[in-house]
C-alpha cells in the first residue's frame, strides 16, 4: 500500500487529467467524428450475436430482452424464469454510483449484514464488499455472465448499461452458483454508429466528489473504441468510513466482416475503503459508570469490574502517551456486552475502527468476444474471461467495540519497572482496546466459453432455437492471515515466546477517549506500512521493541479447475402464443488445498507445494442441474408462466461432518454437494398499449445440504469431557480418538416461499414508474440434525460417568453447555430465518416537463419499505422476536439545459435521500436474557445528497 498522501496526490491529479480530457479530446476531433453517427445503411453491419442483448434498445424504465433466463437474447415477456431489469435511465435517475446503491431498490432483495446467522461477529463485513439474499437466501454475481469468483468487486455504474437480476437457482446461465438467484451487470461496449464525449463531476454530503468520462470513437467503418473512467471519493456519516477508487475500462469492437465481430474490454483499477460494522459500541462500562466510577488502589477486583491474567504479559501500547505498560493483573471493567442504544454515550457517528480499518483492492479484467454468423440461422461465439486481484484487509480483533473503563488508580511496578509503577493518569476514564489483524488475498481466474446457437423454423410446426456450450475455468487463491506482534528491534526475534504468532508477543493498542468528542472514540492501529510502532521501551528489561505483522495462522492456497457443459433449447408454437424453454447443465469442479507446516527453527507457517502430500484436501463436485418453463400469451395482453430449476453450490474443501446418524463412532463424511431447487408460476399483463407490464410470481425456493462450521462451544466442551474420561482412565484412547473425531461441520437447509409484484414501463412518453412488492416467507427448514442425533448419543454413553465424584460435576456443567448451545442454533427451525423481512416494497417514478416554465425539467421519487426482521425467539415463551422495520424517501430533481454552444449539452441533477431523516437504528438481535434489549443493531444514516453535472458533446 501506498503513504495515504501519495495516494491522495496521485488521486487528485488524476480527477483533473479525467476532467480536462472531454475538452481536449473535443478540441482535436474533426467535427464530422464529433457530431456525426455512421448513417450509410450500405455499411451497417448485420445484426450478429443472439448472445449479446443491445441494451441501447430500453426504453425508460422498461427493458425489452434479456439472456439472463436462456443464454440467448430473448424478450422479457417470452421468459419463464423470473428476470428484473435495471435500466440505464433508472440507474442514472437513483443516482447509484455503485452497485450497492442500486440494489437497495431491486425488487426481494436484502443486504447482507452478518445478521442470517445465530452467532455474528462482524468478520464477514470486513473481509468482504457487500453481498445480497434474494428471496431470503444467498445470491451469486456475475458480469457479462461470467462468474466473479473469490471476493467479487464492487460493479462501478459509470461501466454498467444494466443490471439484471435473474431470481431463483436458474443454474443453466451459472451453473455454480447460490439458490437466491443471479444479479449479473453488463458493461458498457464500444459502438460503431456513434461518436461521443460525456463527463459529469458531482458533489455530495460530507465531501463526497466523483468524476467520470465517457468517451466513444468509430475510427473508420470498421474499429470503435470507448474509454470509461472515474475517480469517486465518497465519504459516509460514520467518522473515517470512506471509499475512494480510481477506475479505468477501455473496450474495442472490430467488425471483422459483415459476419464477424470481436469485442474486448480491459478494466484497471484501485479502491480503498474504510467499512466499519453497522453497528456501534458495546456496554462494557455502564453499571460502573452508574456507580459513580469507582477506582482502586490495588488490583483487587471491585464491583463491575474484573482482573486481567496476573502470569501472561499483557504488553499494551498507549497512544495517548505514545508510550507501552504491561497492564497483566490490572483492572478493567466489565459489562453487559449488549449494545449501547444512548446517541448521548455512543453516537451514532462513531467508527471504532479509526483510520486504521482500510481495505485496499487492486484488480484487472479483461474479456473478450469473438462472434460469427455461420449461416443465416445459426451463431458461434468463443469467449475469454481473465480477472485477477489482491486485497489488503486490516481490522481490529478481539474486543474492539467494547467501551471499557479503567478503574486502577495505580500501575503494578512490578511490571513496569522502568515506569516505576505510580500514579494511574488514566485512572476513571474511559478506553477502547483491542490487537490488529490483517488478511492478505490473491485471487485469479480464467474462463474460456464457447457458445453456439442454431434456430430452426419449421413454420406451422413451431420454431426452434437451440444453444450448446462448454465452459472451462482455472482459479487459483491464497490467503495470509497476520497479527500484529512485538519483536525485539535489535534481533528481530519474538520478545516474550519463542513462537512468533504466540499470543504473549500480540500487541495490544490502548486509547482513552475524551468523552463526547466522538472523533477519539477510536482505535490506534497500524495505518498503511507506516503504521507499525518502532523504538517503543520495553517496560519490563528496556530493551526496545517493535511492531510486524506476522503470520498468526496456516496459510491456505487453493487451485480450482470447472468444466461445464450446457444445452438449452426454445420452442415457439400457434404464432409465438406457446413458449416452451428448457436446459441441461453439467459441471465438473475439482479443488486443491495444499498442505501447510510450521517451520521447525523460526516456527513460521509454511506452504508444502507436494500435491501428493498427505496433508492435501481435495474436494470433487459432479453438479447436474435444469430448468424447465413455459410461457403462454393466453391473449395480446394476459401471459401465464411457469418455470423450475436447480442449481448446485459448491462446498468448503476438506470440511467433515458427523455421520447422517450422528453416531461418534462411525467415520467421519465429507460434507455433500449443496442444491437448491426452484418453482415459479404467475401471471404477466401487458397494460395501456404495452408501456406498462406487470408480473405476479409466486414461487417455492429450497436450498438443502449447505454446510457450515458446526457449534464451537459444542466440539470444545465435548473435548474437554473426553479429556476428563481420558486422564482419569475411565475411557482407552482408541475411543477417545473417535468421539473427538467428529468433524467440524454441520448441515443446513432453508426454504422460502412467497409472492412477487413488479409493475414496470412508461405511462407516457413524459412518465416513467416502477414499483414492486415482495412477501417472503423464509424458514430455517433444518440445522445441524445430525449433531441432535449426536447429543442424544452423547448423553446417553455419559449418563454412567455423572454420579462420578472426580468427573461427575464438570461433566454435568459441559454437559449442558452442549444442550444450551444446539438448543440456541436450531431453537428457529421451523420458525423463521434469521435476517429475513417478509414483506419489501419499492417504487420509484420520474415526470419530464416538456413545455411550459419548467420545460426540459424532471422530478422525481422514490420510497423503500421492509417490514421488521426476524431476530430469533424468545427462550423463555418461544415467541418469536422481530427487529424493527425501515422506510425511506428519496427525491431527485433534474434540468436538461438547450444546447448553448455547438453540440455542448449540460444536464443537472439533485439526488436527496432520507429525505425524512428517518435514523432509528435497525434491531438485528436482541440480549439472549433479556429480549427487550438490543444485543445489536445497524445505525442509518441521516439524510444526504448528491449533485451531479453532467456534459456532452
Amino acid at each position: 500500500m501506498q503513504p495515504a498522501n501519495d495516494r491522495l496526490r496521485r488521486a487528485l491529479l488524476s480527477a483533473l487529467l479525467i476532467a480536462a480530457m472531454p475538452v481536449c479530446l473535443y478540441a482535436q476531433a474533426t467535427p464530422a467524428a464529433a457530431t456525426s453517427p455512421v448513417t450509410d445503411p450500405e455499411s451497417e453491419p448485420l445484426e450478429l450475436s443472439p448472445f449479446e442483448v443491445d441494451a441501447s434498445r430500453d426504453v425508460g424504465y422498461l427493458a425489452t430482452n434479456t439472456l439472463a433466463g436462456s443464454r440467448f437474447n430473448t424478450s422479457l415477456k417470452d421468459t419463464p424464469a423470473t428476470i428484473s431489469v435495471m435500466t440505464a435511465e433508472f440507474l442514472a435517475d437513483i443516482g447509484a454510483t455503485q452497485i450497492e446503491d442500486a440494489m437497495r431498490y431491486a425488487v426481494n432483495v436484502e443486504f447482507f449484514n452478518d445478521d442470517d446467522r445465530q452467532a455474528i461477529n462482524g468478520n464477514s463485513i470486513f473481509s468482504n464488499f457487500q453481498t445480497y439474499r434474494v428471496r431470503g437466501l444467498e445470491a451469486s454475481r456475475t458480469r457479462n455472465f461470467f462468474s466473479m469468483s473469490g471476493r467479487a468487486v464492487p460493479d462501478e455504474m459509470a461501466f454498467v448499461e444494466r443490471i439484471e437480476d435473474s431470481r431463483g437457482p436458474n443454474s443453466v446461465m451459472a451453473g455454480i452458483s447460490q439458490p437466491g438467484g443471479t444479479i449479473n451487470s453488463s458493461t458498457k461496449q464500444a459502438r460503431l454508429t456513434q461518436a461521443f464525449e460525456r463527463s459529469s463531476v458531482m458533489l455530495g454530503s460530507y465531501d463526497s466528489k466523483r468524476v467520470t468520462l465517457d468517451v466513444n470513437r468509430p475510427l473508420g467503418r470498421k474499429l470503435a473504441v470507448r474509454l470509461n473512467a472515474v475517480y469517486n471519493d465518497n465519504n459516509e456519516f460514520r467518522l473515517f468510513q470512506h471509499q475512494t477508487h480510481l477506475r479505468a475500462m477501455l473496450s474495442a469492437t472490430y467488425q471483422l466482416s459483415e459476419r464477424t465481430r470481436i469485442r474486448a474490454e480491459l478494466e484497471r483499477g484501485e479502491i480503498e475503503s474504510n467499512q466499519p460494522t453497522g453497528d456501534t459500541l458495546r456496554d462494557y462500562s455502564l453499571a460502573w459508570m452508574d456507580a459513580g466510577r469507582p477506582t482502586a488502589a490495588t488490583q483487587v477486583a471491585i464491583a463491575n469490574t474484573v482482573r486481567l491474567n496476573q502470569t501472561n504479559r499483557h504488553v499494551t501500547y498507549i497512544a495517548n502517551g505514545d508510550n507501552v505498560m504491561d497492564l497483566r493483573g490490572t483492572l478493567q471493567t466489565t459489562g453487559s456486552n449488549n449494545t449501547i442504544t444512548d446517541p448521548k454515550i455512543a453516537d451514532y457517528s462513531i467508527n471504532w475502527g479509526g483510520l486504521a480499518q482500510n481495505r485496499f483492492l487492486r484488480f484487472g479484467v479483461f474479456s473478450a468476444f469473438l462472434e460469427h454468423q455461420i449461416t443465416k440461422n445459426t451463431f458461434f461465439e468463443i469467449a475469454f474471461n481473465h480477472a485477477e486481484q489482491t486485497f489488503d484487509n486490516r481490522q481490529p480483533r478481539g474486543t474492539p467495540q467494547q467501551l471499557l473503563g479503567d478503574p486502577n488508580q495505580r500501575l503494578n511496578g512490578a511490571n513496569n519497572a522502568l515506569n516505576g509503577g505510580g500514579t494511574n493518569p488514566y485512572a476513571g476514564r474511559l478506553f477502547l482496546e483491542s490487537s490488529w489483524f490483517r488478511t492478505d488475498r490473491w485471487d485469479l481466474s480464467d474462463t474460456g466459453r464457447v457458445m453456439l446457437s442454431h434456430v430452426l423454423d419449421l413454420r406451422k410446426w413451431g420454431n426452434y432455437r437451440f444453444v450448446g456450450g462448454i465452459e472451462y475455468e482455472k482459479r487459483f487463491f491464497r490467503s495470509r492471515l497476520n497479527w500484529e506482534q512485538w519483536r525485539d528491534a535489535s534481533t528481530g526475534a519474538p520478545p516474550f515466546n519463542a513462537a512468533p504468532d504466540n499470543v504473549l508477543n500480540r500487541v495490544y493498542r490502548r486509547t482513552y477517549v475524551t468523552e463526547g468528542q466522538w472523533d477519539t472514540y477510536s482505535l490506534s492501529g497500524p495505518v498503511g506500512n507506516s503504521g507499525m510502532l518502532n523504538n517503543i521501551t520495553d517496560p519490563v528489561n528496556g530493551r526496545t521493541l517493535s511492531s510486524a505483522w506476522v503470520q498468526g495462522a496456516a496459510p491456505i492456497e487453493t487451485y480450482v479447475t470447472q468444466k461445464t457443459g450446457n444445452f438449452a433449447a426454445q420452442a415457439r408454437y400457434f404464432s409465438d402464443r406457446l413458449i416452451v424453454m428448457g436446459g441441461l447443465r453439467r459441471d465438473e469442479y475439482d479443488d486443491m488445498r495444499l498442505a501447510t507446516a510450521r517451520d521447525s527453527v523460526t516456527q513460521v507457517w509454511g506452504i508444502i507445494r507436494d500435491p501428493n502430500d498427505p496433508g492435501v484436501a481435495r474436494n470433487s463436485v459432479i453438479g447436474r442441474s435444469k430448468t424447465f418453463g413455459a410461457v403462454f400469451h393466453a391473449t395480446p395482453r394476459i401471459s401465464l408462466i411457469s418455470n423450475v430449476a436447480s442449481n448446485v453450490s459448491v462446498p468448503v474443501a476438506g470440511q467433515y461432518r458427523l455421520d447422517p446418524s450422528g453416531d461418534p463412532l462411525k467415520e467421519p463424511l465429507l460434507v455433500p454437494n449443496p442444491t437448491g431447487r426452484g418453482r415459479d408460476y404467475g401471471i404477466g399483463l401487458n397494460l395501456i398499449d404495452n408501456r406498462l407490464y406487470l408480473r405476479v410470481t409466486r414461487y417455492t425456493t429450497q436450498a438443502t445440504d449447505q454446510s457450515t462450521t458446526s457449534p464451537s462451544r459444542v466440539r470444545t466442551n465435548n473435548l474437554a469431557i473426553m479429556d476428563l474420561l481420558l486422564a482419569n482412565g475411565l475411557i482407552g484412547q482408541a475411543e477417545y480418538d473417535k468421539r473427538t473425531d467428529v468433524g467440524g461441520s454441520g448441515l443446513f437447509g432453508d426454504k422460502s416461499t412467497g409472492v412477487e409484484f413488479e409493475l414496470t414501463g412508461n405511462v407516457t412518453d413524459n412518465w416513467r414508474v416502477t414499483m414492486s412488492y415482495s412477501k417472503t416467507k423464509a424458514l430455517e427448514n433444518y440445522r445441524f440434525t445430525e449433531w441432535l442425533k449426536w447429543e442424544k448419543i452423547n448423553d446417553q454413553f455419559l449418563q454412567p460417568y455423572l454420579s462420578n465424584q472426580t468427573v461427575g460435576g464438570t461433566i454435568s456443567t459441559l454437559l449442558d453447555g452442549i444442550h444450551d448451545e444446539l438448543l440456541a442454533q436450531t431453537q428457529s427451525v421451523g420458525v423463521g430465518k434469521f435476517g429475513n423481512r417478509e414483506h419489501k416494497f419499492s417504487t420509484t417514478t420520474r415526470y419530464n416537463f416538456r413545455q411550459g416554465l419548467l420545460r426540459n425539467t424532471y422530478v422525481g421519487a422514490s420510497y423503500r419499505h421492509q417490514s421488521k426482521m426476524f431476530v430469533g425467539t424468545d427462550p423463555a415463551t418461544g415467541d418469536n422476536l422481530y427487529g424493527n422495520s425501515y422506510g425511506y424517501a428519496d427525491v431527485f430533481l433534474g434540468y436538461t439545459a438547450p444546447r448553448f454552444y455547438r453540440n455542448l449539452r449540460l444536464s443537472f441533477q439533485l439526488n436527496v435521500y432520507n429525505v425524512l431523516n428517518k435514523r432509528k437504528p435497525l434491531v438485528i438481535r436482541y440480549s439472549t436474557t433479556d429480549p427487550t434489549v438490543v444485543f445489536r443493531n445497524l445505525v442509518q444514516p441521516p439524510t444526504t445528497w448528491r449533485f451531479t453535472t453532467n456534459i456532452e458533446f
